[in-house]
């Protein structure tokens, strides 16, 4: 769907100059899908800390009586510090990125109208992956796609102890569709449920 790659793109866009005034060390931040299969390993563990944004799903849907859908996004960022030289040191920096990340995505509307802000923002540690412990996989947040993808980060059968990933995961609704009405196409407060109730896209 071309909406939500225009989305996509304009999340990564915001991280990488938005975010970056407020967390200078971010060396990169790209959409997952298909950049491992371009990239090396070793190219991306030379490049952090790094962001890695990835859509994994779809929730409700909500029909409006404009004629339009809200749809919500199901997102997931895999947060990466790599750092051989000082483990204290990248834990430190891990939860500073983490923290800064998270108050950032709160207010997020990335510039898009057809936007809500996120929610249900939430964080969890990647560690266990490299130390063959079995997550709960009934949540989307820890689905078998999300929880391969960190596998891919870390090495895949050939995993690296030296790195900090962290999974931070929220919901974002996304508007679609055409306006039946004569207003612009964009958020109308009069139309928006209370979960919803936003107007300034920031």
């Amino acid at each position: 769907m071309l909406q939500i790659n225009t989305y996509l793109n304009q999340v990564v866009n915001k991280i990488n100059t938005q975010f970056k005034t407020q967390y200078n060390k971010l060396m990169a931040c790209e959409v997952l899908p298909g950049y491992l299969e371009t990239t090396s390993l070793s190219e991306v563990h030379s490049q952090t800390p790094a962001i890695f944004v990835t859509h994994v799903g779809m929730g409700e849907l909500q029909v409006l009586p404009s004629g339009q859908q809200d749809i919500k996004l199901q997102m997931v960022a895999y947060l990466i510090i790599h750092n051989d030289e000082n483990a204290l040191q990248r834990e430190q920096d891990m939860m500073v990125l983490q923290s800064q990340f998270f108050s950032y995505l709160s207010t997020q509307r990335w510039g898009l109208n057809n936007v809500h802000h996120a929610t249900s923002i939430q964080s969890a540690d990647a560690h266990g992956l490299i130390k063959d412990f079995k997550s709960d996989t009934s949540s989307w947040r820890t689905s078998v796609s999300v929880l391969a993808r960190a596998a891919e980060l870390y090495g895949g059968n050939d995993p690296i102890n030296q790195l900090s990933l962290w999974i931070v995961s929220w919901e974002q609704g996304l508007r679609i569709g055409e306006n039946t009405f004569d207003d612009v196409n964009e958020l109308n407060p009069s139309l928006i449920t209370p979960e919803f109730s936003s107007t300034s896209a920031v």
